[in-house]
C-alpha cells in the first residue's frame, strides 16, 4: 500500500471554470516486436484536470492562465522479461500556436532499496500548486491548493522530465521484469482559455522497434465565452 498517496486535484463542488476528463490511451494494447514473435501489452489511463486561474475565462480577452494536469496510471506487461532498454511515454501539445508550455513532470528520478528478495526502486511524485480560482461564475475568488503525492515502489526505474514543450516519463532496467505498474503526472499551462487543445500521447520502445508517432490524439475542451453560453 502507498501510505504517501494523496490526490487533492479536485476543487470544491461549487468551483467555477474547472473541468475533468478521463480516457484510455491504450486499454490492453498489444505491441509485437517487428523482428520476432515477442509481444508486450500496455494499458495507459489518464485523468485530465483543467483549471482556469487568475481571471474568469468568459471572453476572448482572457488575462489568466489555464493549467492542464494529466495523471497517468497503467501497466506494462512483458511476459518474456526481454526489455533491457527504456520504454518511454510522451505527451506533446499538437498546436504550437496555442502557446502551451510544459510546466512539470513527475516522478523525475528513482532511489534504490535493498530488500530480502533483491533490489527494488522507489520513485516519488510530489506535486503541489496554489491556483487562484473562482466560485459563482467569477463573482467570488478563492485559492485552491492542488496537490498530488505518491510513492511508486517496483522492480523498474521510473524517471521523467521535460524536453522542449513535451513531457516524458520512462521505465527502464526491465530485463528481468515481466509486469510493472506505473503512475506519473504531467502539467501544462496556456494563456488560451476558449476552444480546445489537442495533445498527442506516444509510446516508444527501442527494444521492440515501437514508436507511436505522432501519438494518439486526445482533445481537451476548454471553456466557452459568454457569447457561446
Amino acid at each position: 500500500m502507498d501510505s504517501t498517496f494523496n490526490d487533492s486535484l479536485i476543487p470544491p463542488l461549487d468551483t467555477s471554470f474547472y473541468k475533468r476528463k478521463s480516457f484510455d490511451v491504450f486499454n490492453g494494447r498489444i505491441f509485437r516486436n517487428t523482428s520476432s514473435s515477442k509481444v508486450i501489452t500496455v494499458s495507459w489511463r489518464v485523468d485530465a484536470h483543467v483549471y482556469a486561474t487568475e481571471s474568469p475565462p468568459t471572453s476572448s480577452d482572457y488575462e489568466g492562465t489555464v493549467y492542464i494536469v494529466f495523471v497517468h496510471s497503467g501497466t506494462l506487461v512483458d511476459p518474456n522479461g526481454f526489455m533491457s532498454d527504456a520504454s518511454k511515454f510522451t505527451v506533446t501539445p499538437a498546436d504550437d500556436s496555442a502557446g502551451v508550455q510544459a510546466v512539470a513532470q513527475e516522478p523525475q528520478s528513482w532511489t534504490r532499496y535493498k530488500g530480502n528478495n533483491g533490489s527494488v526502486y522507489g520513485s516519488k511524485i510530489d506535486f503541489s500548486q496554489d491556483f487562484p480560482m473562482f466560485k459563482d461564475e467569477g463573482a467570488q475568488e478563492f485559492n485552491f491548493e492542488a496537490a498530488y503525492n505518491s510513492t511508486i515502489v517496483g522492480n523498474a526505474k521510473h524517471t521523467g522530465g521535460i524536453v522542449g514543450q513535451q513531457t516524458e516519463f520512462a521505465l527502464s532496467d526491465l530485463s528481468s521484469v515481466k509486469a510493472e505498474y506505473f503512475r506519473a503526472i504531467s502539467v501544462f499551462s496556456t494563456t488560451t482559455a476558449t476552444g480546445s487543445l489537442e495533445f498527442r500521447f506516444g509510446f516508444d520502445s527501442k527494444q521492440y522497434n515501437i514508436a507511436t508517432n505522432p501519438g494518439v490524439p486526445i482533445v481537451i475542451d476548454l471553456f466557452p465565452t459568454d457569447s457561446e453560453l
